[in-house]
């Protein structure tokens, strides 16, 4: 399987390619809920209720609506991906909504990030059978936030021992490796925090993934007026933050989607205040959503 890290090497260029007739990836949001309440998350702001709606698990109903509706497009997807704005696992039919797009082959690849706590022995084992019916690539994402307690009780606010989370993915690991899975790649990320706990994470967690890697910290679109980072990164670490040119253009909009867990439709994968709204999947179907987007943007 190519690396995560590698996955989009192989980008078209998108004024040859638009507009689409299908899009290349959808975002599916199982929850917006989350077991952590991470310093640097916009759920953890005010107003992120008034423009994200209320906490809400998605209807295992609705979702197998939208798998019938991305069977409309004819067409397979490059990528679905299980995950959004919260912890997926939290959602009780999250195997189940991740068995339907495997018995339907939609898609190419699909992708589930996760924080890792609550991926049980048991989860494990379904995603592993259910990887073998599979004849697409399936990536497990792991977000990492530090290495010892004391940091996920400042950053993540939360009494969670990141011992049993590397617990969960090695077992997910050796699972995998022992039922001899070709199709599932499991890497582990952690944002980079310009300090010695970048090594120890490699340290930790090389053995028991697939790929680790660093991400560079970034404020949330809709979020400008609020430094997200201002609790979790001292003014040390910020100074060393690289300032990267935003594109002109950004290609999102013109090849993805994003469903929120209560089926309102947005154009941006970090628009968690839903500026780019584009449609409602318990209105209109995503084809008509997707084949009025260009008018809306």
């Amino acid at each position: 399987m190519v690396e995560y890290s590698n996955l989009q090497n192989k980008r078209q260029k998108l004024s040859d390619i638009i507009p689409l007739d299908t899009p290349f990836g959808i975002y599916i949001d199982p929850t917006n809920n989350c077991n952590f309440h991470c310093s640097f998350c916009p759920r953890n702001l005010d107003d992120f209720s008034e423009f994200a709606g209320h906490y809400k698990n998605m209807s295992y109903d609705l979702f197998s609506k939208i798998v019938e509706d991305i069977k409309e497009f004819h067409k397979k997807l490059k990528v679905i991906r299980l995950y959004y704005l919260g912890e997926p696992f939290i959602n009780r039919d999250f195997i189940k909504m991740f068995e339907l797009l495997v018995k339907e082959d939609i898609c190419d690849r699909i992708e589930i990030t996760t924080n890792g706590s609550l991926l049980s022995h048991e989860y494990s084992d379904e995603i592993i059978r259910i990887a073998k019916e599979y004849s697409g690539d399936i990536y497990v994402r792991f977000s990492i936030y530090g290495t010892s307690k004391d940091i996920y009780e400042t950053v993540c606010r939360t009494d969670v021992d990141p011992q049993s989370i590397r617990d969960n993915i090695s077992y997910l690991f050796e699972k995998r490796n022992s039922e001899n899975v070709k199709n599932l790649f499991i890497y582990a990320k952690k944002l980079n925090t310009f300090n010695s706990e970048n090594e120890i994470f490699y340290l930790q967690y090389r053995p028991i993934v697939d790929e680790v890697a660093l991400e560079e910290p970034m404020n949330w679109s809709g979020a400008e007026k609020t430094d997200l980072l201002k609790e979790s990164f001292s003014n040390e670490q910020r100074s060393k933050l690289e300032v990267h040119q935003m594109p002109k253009v950004c290609s999102y909009p013109f090849t993805n989607m994003a469903i929120n867990s209560d089926g309102t439709v947005v154009s941006c994968c970090v628009d968690w205040s839903r500026k780019t709204y584009v449609g409602n999947v318990n209105e209109n179907s995503l084809k008509e959503i997707w084949g009025d987007c260009p008018k809306t943007r």
